[in-house]
């Protein structure tokens, strides 16, 4: 765990990098350590950079010709529903010291092509994180031993968002969870495949 007045080390690598046709997707290993030399947490990131890419679409295995039958949906082990408040852009903005325009400035975001002022993926992750913790885990952050998210909408100040997490299985000795996290307006999925093991 990190601990307040723990002095931190951040080393990072690019692991990858894949041409998405519309972009590139930049693959990202961070390890941070504490002053013993000890890894409190590792974490995997990939971050889509738009414009760069060949503007060929990625190649696709060839299909069978069979449709896919759509998986049974999981019995819900939980579910949250979230309002994010008007001005959480500009309290994370500064607690995070993430001061990109498209999370405070409105006109930046719309010339960027976005519809408006976005909430940061991790501010999202972590309300994700927290309705975890708050519903399946006693409160007891200590049981979540990782996570790992996809975005596939932006959430946006004001929105309501549902985190439905279900059981998938045991991995390592814990029990492994999956959620979505669906913007309820419109039943955009804003978190699509998201798994976190916790230990129970």
């Amino acid at each position: 765990p990190i601990r307040p007045g723990d002095k931190l080390t951040f080393r990072t690598k690019i692991t990858d990098i894949e041409d998405k046709g519309s972009g590139e997707l930049l693959k990202i290993n961070v390890l941070t350590t504490n002053e013993k030399g000890e890894k409190v947490v590792e974490s995997d990131w990939g971050l889509f950079i738009r414009g760069i890419g060949s503007g060929e679409k990625p190649k696709t295995a060839p299909s069978n010709g069979r449709p896919k039958e759509a998986p049974a949906e999981p019995p819900l082990a939980f579910r949250d529903i979230i309002r994010v408040p008007e001005d959480i852009t500009y309290k994370y903005s500064k607690a995070s010291n993430d001061m990109n325009p498209i999370h405070i400035d409105e006109k930046v975001a719309k010339e960027a092509g976005l519809s408006g002022i976005i909430v940061h993926g991790l501010c999202t992750m972590s309300m994700t994180m927290r309705a975890i913790i708050e519903s399946y885990l006693d409160s007891d952050p200590s049981k979540l031993k990782s996570l790992g998210v996809r975005f596939t909408a932006p959430v946006y100040p004001g929105d309501t968002i549902v985190v439905d997490g279900w059981e998938k299985g045991r991995e390592n000795g814990h029990v492994v969870i999956g959620f979505d996290v669906t913007r309820k307006s419109d039943n955009v999925k804003v978190i699509k495949g998201g798994t976190a093991e916790v230990e129970i």
